[in-house]
């Protein structure tokens, strides 16, 4: 007998262990938290919100794909209508500021015909501001440049006070740009509203999509182990996005159906 002892005390220990074991795993307790979470994670995979949600990430990935678009698309409209007024604003200085040159260029003193004729063909651009270079034409001093660049500051503000008047070419840059000009601004405005629109989609979609990633099956074994008061996000995920007995929101159909617009 006191050789089994050891063994007696070893089944006895593993017995208690087994014991222990299986009251851990399968006692009432266990087993009835253990069906409560199979049948939370059973129906919050069914719920209504579950299944809008599944729905909006599915559709999310194309509609930021289309806002990106959008907003790249719009960007390049009013790029469009700034490049347009900057060549408008150039074309017009250029053509007033050449007429100036035109004009009164060889009030300079020390500037003859000949010397006046190769700075404006090797400096001038069409801009007054252009003549500050004029030393680099073999014959224009330091004592020239001078004297050129107090011109150009004199004319530049006449330049200024002239634009507001009808000089002569005024009217055609006028009429060729401001046609394209308004046709690009109304181009960027029409861009505009379209993004308004799909940003108000893109804002709606990735709300609700907050709004329901919220709940989890956690949070139905709470609401079915009693441990937790009535809870708004967790009513709002079982109805979805919208009842059962509701209409279809149209914003929600025009997603499914890729109507971003």
């Amino acid at each position: 007998m006191e050789n089994n002892y050891p063994l007696l005390c070893t089944i006895i220990y593993l017995t208690f262990i087994v014991l222990v074991i299986y009251f851990a795993c399968f006692s009432p307790k266990k087993m009835k938290k253990k069906k409560i979470i199979a049948i939370a994670e059973q129906d919050y995979q069914k719920s209504r919100g579950k299944h809008h949600l599944d729905q909006l990430v599915g559709v999310s990935g194309q509609l930021l794909k289309r806002h990106k678009k959008q907003k790249n698309l719009c960007n390049k409209d009013k790029r469009l209508v700034s490049k347009l007024l900057r060549e408008k604003d150039n074309q017009l200085n250029k053509k007033l500021e050449t007429q100036i040159v035109e004009q009164h260029f060889q009030e300079i003193k020390g500037i003859g015909s000949g010397l006046s004729q190769r700075v404006l063909k090797e400096v001038f651009n069409g801009r007054l501001n252009s003549l500050r270079n004029a030393i680099l034409v073999n014959g224009v001093g330091d004592e020239r440049q001078e004297q050129i660049n107090k011109w150009v500051n004199i004319y530049k503000k006449q330049a200024t006070i002239q634009m507001e008047s009808n000089f002569p070419g005024k009217m055609a840059i006028l009429s060729k740009y401001d046609k394209k000009i308004r046709s690009a601004e109304i181009q960027h405005e029409e861009s505009k509203n379209t993004l308004k629109i799909i940003q108000g989609k893109v804002d709606k979609c990735l709300l609700e999509i907050d709004k329901l990633n919220k709940i989890k099956p956690s949070n139905f074994v709470d609401a079915y182990s009693d441990q937790t008061e009535t809870n708004e996000d967790l009513n709002y995920f079982i109805k979805g996005v919208f009842g059962e007995w509701e209409t279809i929101p149209s914003w929600y159909k025009e997603l499914l159906e890729g109507d971003y617009v």
